[in-house]
């Protein structure tokens, strides 16, 4: 039906507000209505109400209700779906791929036999678990990788593990460690020592790796530094900031010579190593140099951290 023009609108509102209009005509004024505010006044000041809304037949509303619940079933299928991709892809990484070993918590136990490296590793806390190793050679140097993943019957807290290598193992290396090398098993602390050293004193950062893996302010307490570089030969001047108690100074001494000695290792440049503290108020001066170190452990001291097991041997020599 055409759209009704106001006049006609305006004579069929007595009988469409009582009731008295068919359908089809009722439809013709409600969607005059929805459009026209003057007739929709009109038919207000007859009722004294606001006419009501086309309606939809209840075939409409049920399909509208039913594509309604269609949709929030797929949101929530789709919703679960995704928790369960994400849940299994968490899964995954935790119980399987997990990440890559840190020697600091996996620990290691390498036994080498001619061309067959043995090894054992063994996860330092009980939640967790390490993954069959992964092992490569290149020149003799054999190199072995896992990944931590949480504790499961796939993968438990130890592993034990064969490698046959194609020539004469030199040097084993475990997730990023020296842990062999040269006949010599290398303990973790030793290997950590190592990776510090360096060619020049000079530079303070590297300066302070070393002093950290050495331990020095838990065996010495804090410090402050001061290098001596404008010329050979070159220093390293540590001024202890606690004072040394006198009974406990031999104690405290032989650890400087010892950290002393370490240090000549470490630094190429490095010639003299000079501490300074104070003993019942009075001040205090020790310093050795390379030559005093190498006449104490009788061998050539800038040799020692060539190799972990150079740097091992001279550990062993100061009984750490």
């Amino acid at each position: 039906m055409d759209k009704l023009p106001c006049e006609i609108v305006r004579d069929l509102l007595p009988s469409y507000a009582d009731g008295l209009t068919a359908a089809r005509t009722n439809r013709a004024v409600q969607d005059h209505l929805a459009s026209c505010p003057g007739c929709t006044e009109a038919l207000t000041a007859i009722t004294g109400r606001l006419p009501a809304l086309p309606q939809a037949d209840e075939a409409e509303i049920d399909y509208l209700k039913k594509a309604r619940k269609r949709g929030r079933r797929r949101l929530w299928l789709a919703l679960a779906a995704l928790l369960v991709v994400v849940l299994g892809a968490a899964a995954l990484r935790a119980y399987v791929v997990g990440t890559a070993s840190d020697p600091r918590w996996v620990g290691s136990e390498v036994r080498v036999d001619g061309r067959v490296v043995e090894l054992r590793l063994s996860v330092l806390d009980s939640i967790h678990g390490v993954t069959t190793p992964e092992w490569s050679e290149d020149s003799g140097i054999v190199t072995v990788r896992s990944r931590t993943v949480l504790a499961s019957p796939l993968h438990a807290g130890d592993e034990t593990s064969i490698f046959a290598a194609s020539d004469s193992v030199r040097r084993v290396v475990v997730n990023g460690r020296v842990a062999w090398d040269d006949g010599w098993p290398i303990s973790p602390r030793t290997a950590a020592i190592w990776e510090t050293a360096h060619p020049y004193v000079g530079d303070a950062s590297a300066n302070n790796a070393t002093a950290q893996a050495l331990e020095l302010g838990a065996a010495l307490g804090p410090w402050e530094n001061e290098l001596e570089t404008e010329q050979a030969p070159y220093g390293w001047i540590l001024t202890l900031q606690t004072p040394v108690d006198a009974s406990y100074r031999v104690r405290r001494e032989q650890k400087m010579d010892e950290l002393a000695c370490v240090m000549l290792a470490l630094i190429g440049n490095l010639d003299r190593v000079t501490f300074r503290y104070t003993v019942d108020g009075a001040p205090c001066q020790r310093s050795v140099t390379t030559r005093q170190a190498e006449q104490r452990c009788g061998v050539s001291f800038k040799q020692c951290a060539d190799s972990p097991a150079a740097l091992e041997a001279l550990l062993q020599n100061l009984g750490w």
